[in-house]
């Protein structure tokens, strides 16, 4: 069998993604859990090019244990963007260990065992990402909202790359079964080229996504009472709050005007950092019911609801002639031009200075 460095390339490639990106992953606990994940990812693939470069097979378990690691990482990654506490809670995140005791158990007494119990987690694992993503933006409460569909744009890419090394999986688990090998190398050099890179890529994407400090986020009075407890769970003591109970039309429609208040009078628009969290919290609603009123009430979701507030901001200060169009959109909370081009011009169905200069003749 020809030996191929492709997976030293992986390896090295994966360094150097995190090397460019480690200043502004580390800012966060979060950004900390997936910086290691790739560097777990790049100690892998040079475990894989070990045993296909020298034949070293009594390596294939160590891999085996890094990739049921990794999956769990990835998955409790995400879930800090929207949950409280720690990213990784032994006394709450401990169910996680199990599939990794089990690899490394079937390693010694049931090597058979080992490639089903590492498709079964890649799945579950896969399944649980999915589920985060469809219950976005409420599983991403703590990314800022200028952010956040991006994030979410990677959550489901976790979700759909993680599917694909279980499919990959299979594939080399069949070439062996079938044809002894030979097309093994390829599927793990070549293919999984492309899939270690692309989920290396997503990680840094929603690592670099600045989530603010919990203690920013919640009044010194809310703390979690449970550590098993997700930060939906987690309310303002107040009467307003609904522990369970889904919100009728009219209590949405009066949710909606609280909200338009805060963010338009209050101007919550302009603060660059904000999020589903800090929103919920100002109106002492939980997380949960604040995404639910505004898709309900407006057909948008909470980004595009934002936006709209900060376009027509926009456009009251372009009124003045002598405020530039960069100004009016830093003030108003935008972060990048090429975000509020788009934003402006799907509200408004123009560019910043034809809506200018159309208002202005």
């Amino acid at each position: 069998m020809t030996n191929l460095p492709i997976p030293f390339v992986v390896a090295f490639l994966l360094v150097l993604l995190a090397m460019t990106n480690h200043h502004a992953m580390k800012a966060t606990a979060t950004g900390r859990v997936f910086l290691q994940m790739i560097y777990l990812h790049a100690l892998s693939m040079v475990i894989i090019g070990l045993r296909w470069s020298l034949d070293m097979v009594f390596l294939l378990p160590a891999a085996a244990v890094l990739a049921v690691v990794t999956s769990a990482m990835l998955y409790l990654a995400f879930c800090s963007l929207g949950r409280v506490g720690p990213v990784i809670s032994p006394r709450r995140d401990w169910p996680h260990a199990v599939p990794v005791v089990l690899v490394a158990i079937c390693s010694f007494v049931f090597l058979n065992g080992v490639d089903i119990l590492l498709a079964l987690t890649k799945l579950v694992y896969a399944l649980l990402l999915a589920r985060l993503a469809r219950r976005a933006p409420d599983s991403l409460q703590f990314v800022r909202l200028s952010w956040l569909k991006n994030t979410h744009k990677s959550l489901w890419g976790a979700a759909g790359l993680l599917l694909f090394s279980l499919v990959l999986d299979v594939g080399i688990a069949l070439d062996f079964a079938l044809y002894d090998g030979r097309h093994a190398e390829f599927l793990v050099g070549g293919v999984s080229f492309i899939a270690l890179l692309l989920l290396g890529w997503v990680s840094v994407q929603a690592g670099r996504q600045r989530v603010l400090d919990v203690q920013q986020e919640l009044p010194d009075s809310v703390t979690p009472t449970n550590e098993h407890e997700d930060s939906s769970s987690v309310k303002p003591n107040t009467s307003t709050s609904s522990a369970a109970s889904e919100l009728s039309d009219s209590e949405n429609e009066a949710l909606l005007l609280e909200l338009n208040r805060l963010l338009v009078d209050e101007r919550l628009f302009a603060d660059t950092e904000l999020n589903l969290q800090k929103l919920a919290r100002k109106a002492s609603v939980p997380a949960r019911h604040v995404s639910r009123a505004i898709n309900a009430s407006t057909g948008q979701n909470i980004s595009q609801w934002v936006n709209a507030a900060r376009i027509d901001a926009v456009c009251d200060r372009l009124s003045d002639k002598s405020v530039s169009i960069s100004d009016a959109m830093f003030e108003c909370g935008f972060l990048t031009k090429s975000n509020f081009n788009r934003e402006f011009r799907r509200t408004k169905g123009c560019s910043p200075s034809e809506w200018r200069n159309r208002e202005n003749s």
